[in-house]
């Protein structure tokens, strides 16, 4: 269901580096379809931009890992990029997909798929990102740069957690930050 559609092993002195494997959601509809151009659009694109460059020293890697768990296809992609002496940016993107009904899954079609109490998942990750706030805050003391966390955020709410990933009766809820000029950084919230 989840292959490697495009695998790239290489270097070029002074331009690249590059360690790619990037998969393809092998079902035949339009959710299939939609996840492997989000794919095509962010990681292969990236990879193709990174061969042509010249004069960046630029890494770039990507991995997948895909599992499927009651019926539900979830795949993880991460992405390290490193551009010359600009930050280490890391994406991360997930597609959840219920076989059985063919539809795209929200976090909230998980939990209640494996029957986890939503109120319980929503404790655990204010609590967990409570905790990353008080670890930013003090790192950011200590003159560090590190993204500046707010457990009150509406970002931390099921509903708009988007990035999630299944596998052997473990739920890994994540929360990636960043932008283009500052290195990405993430809290995985476990379930």
């Amino acid at each position: 269901m989840v292959y490697t559609v495009y695998e790239k092993k290489g270097s070029k002195i002074n331009d690249y580096d590059v360690d790619l494997h990037i998969p393809c959601v092998n079902i035949d509809n339009e959710i299939a379809e939609k996840f492997n151009e989000e794919i095509k659009n962010v990681f292969v694109k990236i990879a193709q931009n990174v061969v042509q460059s010249e004069n960046k020293n630029t890494i770039y890697s990507v991995e997948y890992v895909a599992d499927i768990q009651d019926n539900i296809l979830s795949i993880m992609i991460k992405s390290n990029l490193k551009e010359g002496s600009n930050a280490q940016k890391v994406i991360i993107q997930t597609y959840n997909y219920d076989l059985k009904t063919d539809k795209e899954v929200s976090l909230k079609d998980v939990i209640q798929k494996e029957n986890i109490d939503e109120q319980k998942v929503q404790s655990i990750i204010k609590e967990e990102i409570s905790n990353e706030q008080k670890k930013s805050k003090d790192l950011r003391a200590l003159g560090y740069n590190i993204y500046n966390r707010d457990s009150s955020s509406d970002i931390y709410n099921i509903e708009n957690s988007t990035e999630f990933y299944l596998t052997e009766n473990t739920l890994y809820i994540i929360y990636a930050y960043g932008n283009e000029t500052s290195t990405s950084e993430m809290d995985v919230v476990v379930i």
